[in-house]
């Protein structure tokens, strides 16, 4: 069982680190306000998704890991709202 839950965590991180390539790649090559908060949300979730199994220790690097997931996230939950703002103003 065990085997399949990391199996399971494996494909969502490939997955969300799939999107977020893709996701900067359509910005590459469609330079928009809208693609970029598009791009700045699914790109800080997979580095967040990615830095995840480092969270849960002790000590000062485990702090700033745990620092550096909270920016992710706040960056990620901006980029999504800015994204949402350029279709509902």
């Amino acid at each position: 069982m065990s085997e399949l839950l990391l199996l399971l965590q494996l494909a969502i991180e490939v997955a969300f680190a799939i999107l977020a390539l893709r996701t900067v790649a359509s910005w590459m090559r469609q330079p928009d306000r809208r693609h970029g908060n598009l791009a700045i949300a699914l790109g800080s979730l997979a580095l967040l998704l990615l830095l995840g199994p480092a969270l849960g220790g002790t000590g000062s690097t485990a702090q700033v890991l745990t620092d550096i997931a909270v920016v992710l996230f706040l960056v990620s939950g901006y980029g999504l709202l800015m994204f949402r703002e350029s279709f509902v103003p």
